[in-house]
């Protein structure tokens, strides 16, 4: 984590703490088969122009990232998918891979303990899923050790690919009328 960069991350983060709570709202109030419907499109609208060769061009400001946090923790509430508008924001832009890599892994980890602490102080923590993320928990570990133990630099049209390969599945994944494919 040391190619970080923290600063970005904690604005992306601070984002992800006051847009959890609408995300949350969102789950609750919202018929699970249109919401599902928007998440999937909007994420293959954002792939393609990814895909296309768009870029953000500009230097990326305070508010745009923490916005882009704000959007993380909506769909971190009502999808459980906090990284994808962060992924898109990374992916989008000039950040070298390690950086990308790096600041990802640091964003998905705090999104993680602002939403465990949130789940426990609205006392929604079930000893059943707390078990469940501890027995987990080794294999995201290893997973996260040999994912950096095989990550190259100059590895940069790989590295977009499998980016843009999780996305693809994550959005087909929301898709209502693939539900029987056994792919969620």
């Amino acid at each position: 984590l040391r190619e970080s960069n923290r600063r970005e991350v904690a604005l992306l983060a601070l984002g992800l703490l006051v847009g959890l709570p609408f995300g949350i709202a969102l789950l609750t109030r919202i018929p699970a088969e249109p919401f599902r419907w928007t998440v999937a499109l909007v994420s293959l609208g954002l792939l393609a122009l990814l895909v296309s060769g768009w870029r953000y061009r500009r230097e990326r400001s305070a508010p745009v990232t923490f916005g882009t946090g704000v959007v993380g923790g909506g769909l971190s509430g009502s999808t459980g998918m906090a990284g994808a508008p962060a992924l898109l924001l990374y992916l989008a832009g000039r950040e070298e891979t390690g950086t990308i890599r790096a600041n990802m892994i640091l964003y998905l980890l705090l999104g993680d303990v602002i939403s465990l602490t949130l789940l426990a102080l609205n006392e929604a923590l079930e000893v059943s899923n707390i078990v469940l993320g501890l027995a987990l928990a080794p294999t995201y570990l290893i997973g996260n050790v040999v994912g950096a133990w095989l990550f190259r630099e100059d590895a940069e049209r790989v590295y977009r690919a499998l980016a843009y390969t999780v996305i693809v599945a994550s959005a087909l994944s929301a898709f209502p009328v693939l539900d029987g494919l056994g792919l969620r």
